[in-house]
Parts: structure tokens; C-alpha cells; sequence
């Protein structure tokens, strides 16, 4: 006999036990939605009230536990590590849990603190894909900052603002990097500046990212350009012959560094670093990658790159290792990028593997 679909939120109310933005609540509206609508499906699975037999478990609960099922378990798996005393991550949960694995390492104490926040946000936030949604409280974990983003309108940048007809102020500018930013939300398209000594020569460098939807499969074009000492923004745009479509670029004259991800005509990501130079991935002399690094990192797929400071270092990390893989770098010099850190999920690695 099937049961009836009752609501007990007097005992454990949603409104007290799940906030307001938290996505089980969509969900919730949802299911409720549609279960109403296979009424009809349910009633010819089950006998008729009359036979007075049990109430069976109530379909429509089944179903609507299904997505929790997943969050629950995880959820259960991190606190219960906690709780008897093991560390994050832990071998013994691994398969459980599907752990970011560090798959090469060149800066221990980097790659060490960051593999267990990443991990710790896994257990915490499972589905989570983007950094941006969980920025801060990844760089409460790792002890990563952010660097100082120019918020404020300063001739150096005022050209990437221009806009004819409307007269430029700190706001918009302002508006223009929390969109850019994206906190808590998933990546837009949109740039944004900052000032720092990124290859650690001394010289503070003017640092312009720029990311761009590539489609409708969350694939971006993302770009970090160093610009030479004292430079300010200035562009030189180009024709697309095929289209006539007006490409905006950065004038190559203002340029010491540029770093690309973009998606390839064959669908994954392909690293160029940097576009302007063959070959800029520079591995330290004494840590020799796998070919499975290698491969990885020619075939990197994901969001947007994120950028971070430590002290005075700059870090930056390339795809995504909560979606599948991942890498952090920094700038050595005006000709090289030097990985420190490679992620990937296990089954990642598994498919590389053959």
C-alpha cells in the first residue's frame, strides 16, 4: 500500500537547517514540482488502500533523498576523519571520497597546504566546479590572500574602461571587478588589474586578466598579460578575415609576458605560455615530470585561471582541481612559467593512464 506524502517541518524545519542560498532548496522547489505530476505512474505500482496492508515507504521521499544522498555521505565522511582523529586527506577514505590527488610538486609546503584545502572543500561543498564560488573560504584554509585589485579609476587603466558618451568614475570601475571576481558565484566575462612584483625581480609590474565565455559548456578564453614597467593599457586591434569581426588585443609594445588557456579546435584546452614565445613551461632542473604531468598539462580543461599571493609571492592556479585536474604556477622571468603543484581526480589520472 503506497504512503501518504506528508510534511513533518515542525520537528526539523528547512528554514532553521539549510540557508537560504543553499541549492537543496532549489531542488526541493523543483522535485515538488514535478512529483505531483507522476501521481498516476505511482498509484498502478502499488495495491489498493482497501487491502489494509503497511504503508509503504512514500515514493515520492524516495526520490526526493536522492540528490541529498551524495551530500550526506560526504559530509559524514569528513566530520567522522575529524572526529576519530585521522588527517585531511586520508588514504583510508580515498576511494570513498574521490580525493584530489597531488600528482607532482616542485614548492612542498605549496602544494601540502593546498591539496588539503582543496580536499577539505571536496568533503565540505561536493558538486562545487568553480574556485570563484568558494574563494574565500579556500584562502581561510590555505593561508592564501588575494593581490590588491585597482578598484579606483587611474589613468594607467582608464583606457580599458572607455566608454563614448559616458564620463568614467571609481565606481564603475569599481562594478567592473566584483563582476569580473565573481565571489560565491560561478566566472563572467570581464578583466581587472593589479599591481605587484610578479617574477620577484623587485620591479613592480602593472598584471591585466581577462577571461571570456568560449561557448555555452562553461569553456572560457582566459588570459594574464604582464606589462612592462611603467606601461599603461593600450591596444592595437586586428581584423578577423574570415568574419571582419574586430579582435581587441593588447599592443604588443607594452607587453613582457603573456599567458593563454584557451579552448582548441579539438575541444580540450590547450596551454600556450606564452603566446608570444615557444615552449615558456620551465620545470625545476631536479624534479622531473611524469609523462602523465606532461600529458595533463597539454590537455588542461576548466574555469577560469585564479591568481594568489603568499607573502610577497604570486601564485597562480590554472583550471580547476574541485572539477577534474588542475595546476598552480608562477612567473620566473619574462620567458618562463614554472610549475609547482599538479592536480587531478582519480579517474582522471586512470583515463590518461591508457
Amino acid at each position: 500500500m503506497r504512503g501518504a506524502d506528508t510534511f513533518t517541518e515542525n520537528l526539523f524545519a528547512m528554514r532553521k537547517l539549510v540557508p537560504a542560498a543553499h541549492p537543496l532548496r532549489a531542488i526541493r522547489t523543483r522535485a515538488n514540482a514535478a512529483l505531483p505530476k507522476m501521481n498516476g505512474l505511482f498509484a498502478t505500482m502499488y495495491e489498493a488502500d482497501v487491502k489494509g496492508v503497511q504503508p509503504s515507504v512514500v515514493p515520492e521521499k524516495l526520490l526526493r533523498a536522492m540528490p541529498v544522498f551524495n551530500v550526506v555521505i560526504k559530509m559524514f565522511l569528513f566530520y567522522f576523519t575529524i572526529l576519530i582523529g585521522l588527517q585531511l586527506p586520508d588514504p583510508a577514505f580515498a576511494s570513498a571520497v574521490d580525493e584530489i590527488k597531488l600528482i607532482y610538486s616542485a614548492d612542498d609546503g605549496i602544494c601540502k597546504i593546498t591539496t588539503t584545502a582543496f580536499n577539505e572543500i571536496n568533503f565540505r561543498h561536493p558538486g562545487i566546479n568553480y574556485i570563484s564560488e568558494v574563494r574565500s573560504e579556500f584562502m581561510q584554509i590555505s593561508g592564501f590572500g588575494q593581490p590588491q585589485w585597482i578598484d579606483r579609476l587611474e589613468p594607467e587603466i582608464a583606457a580599458a574602461y572607455s566608454d563614448p558618451g559616458h564620463e568614467l568614475n571609481d565606481e564603475d570601475v569599481k562594478s567592473s571587478v566584483d563582476n569580473f571576481l565573481r565571489d560565491n558565484g560561478g566566472y563572467w566575462w570581464g578583466g581587472a588589474f593589479f599591481r605587484a612584483d610578479v617574477i620577484g625581480d623587485g620591479v613592480q609590474r602593472l598584471v591585466y586578466m581577462k577571461h571570456e565565455a568560449a561557448g555555452s559548456h562553461g569553456l572560457y578564453t582566459t588570459t594574464v598579460w604582464l606589462l612592462k614597467p611603467g606601461a599603461s593599457y593600450k591596444t592595437a586591434d586586428s581584423v578577423e578575415p574570415e568574419t571582419g569581426r574586430v579582435i581587441e588585443n593588447l599592443d604588443p609594445e607594452i607587453v613582457d609576458l603573456q599567458i593563454n588557456l584557451s579552448p582548441s579546435s579539438l575541444g580540450p584546452w590547450k596551454y600556450s605560455s606564452p603566446t608570444v614565445l615557444n615552449n615558456g613551461i620551465r620545470f625545476k632542473n631536479e624534479i622531473k615530470p611524469t609523462p602523465i604531468v606532461v600529458k595533463l598539462i597539454s590537455i588542461l580543461r576548466g574555469p577560469p585561471q585564479e591568481v594568489f599571493t603568499k607573502g610577497r609571492d604570486v601564485y597562480f592556479l590554472a583550471g580547476s582541481p574541485l572539477l577534474d585536474s588542475g595546476f598552480i604556477y608562477r612567473i620566473t622571468s619574462k620567458m618562463n612559467v614554472e610549475p609547482l603543484c599538479v592536480y587531478a581526480r582519480p579517474q582522471l589520472i586512470s583515463y590518461l593512464k591508457n
